[in-house]
C-alpha cells in the first residue's frame, strides 16, 4: 500500500517547465538534485503541507529572505512552504532539509528544525504523505493500526525516527480503528 517512489517515479509527478533554465547564475551552489528539479520542473503542491516553489518563485522568495534575514539566507535557501505559512528550506552547506514553524516568529537560525534528509528523500516523504491523504480521504479519515504501522515504517525507512520528526500529524491513536 504505502511505498517509496524511485527517482523516476518521483519526477513523473511534476510538470516539466516550458523553458528549461540553462543559466544557473542566479542560483547559489545548492544540492544537485534540487537544482536539477528547480531548472526542469514547475513548482507544485504535493500536499497542503508541502508546496514546492518553481524557479521564479524560488528566486523571489529567496531575494526577500536575503534582503530581510541575511544571516539565515547565508545558511538556508527556501524551497517551499505549507498552506499554514510554515517554510521548507534546504541547507546550502550540506543539502539537508529544514522546516521553519511560522509560530516561531521572525527567522532565527536556532529555530530551524532539521529533518536529517536530502531533497530526494524529502520528495519521497512528501509523496508518501500525499498517498496517506488519499487513503484517509477514501476511508473517512480513519486508518487501521496495521496500515498506520506500515505507513510509519515506510516513512522511517527513509530515515530513523522521521515519522516522529515530521512537523504535521495526520493521525493519532484516537483516529485509528482495530479493523
Amino acid at each position: 500500500m504505502f511505498s517509496l517512489k524511485t527517482d523516476r517515479d518521483i519526477f513523473s509527478n511534476f510538470e516539466i517547465r516550458a523553458n528549461i533554465v540553462t543559466n544557473l547564475g542566479k542560483l547559489p551552489n545548492l544540492n544537485e538534485s534540487y537544482l536539477s528539479f528547480l531548472v526542469r520542473f514547475k513548482g507544485m503542491e504535493i500536499t497542503p503541507d508541502v508546496i514546492i516553489y518553481g524557479y521564479e518563485d524560488s528566486l523571489n522568495e529567496n531575494g526577500y529572505l536575503e534582503n530581510n534575514y541575511s544571516e539565515c539566507s547565508k545558511v538556508f535557501w527556501m524551497i517551499g512552504y505549507s498552506g499554514q505559512g510554515d517554510g521548507w528550506f534546504i541547507n546550502k552547506l550540506d543539502g539537508s532539509i529544514f522546516f521553519y514553524d511560522h509560530d516561531s516568529g521572525d527567522y532565527q537560525i536556532d529555530n530551524f528544525m532539521s529533518l536529517r534528509i536530502n531533497f530526494l528523500e524529502f520528495l519521497q516523504l512528501s509523496l508518501l504523505y500525499r498517498e496517506l491523504e488519499r487513503y484517509l480521504d477514501l476511508n473517512n479519515g480513519i486508518i487501521d493500526e496495521i496500515s498506520q504501522k506500515q505507513f510509519e515504517d515506510t516513512v522511517n525507512s527513509i530515515h530513523d525516527n522521521l515519522f516522529s520528526s515530521y512537523p504535521y500529524r495526520y493521525f493519532d491513536t484516537k483516529t485509528t480503528s482495530n479493523s
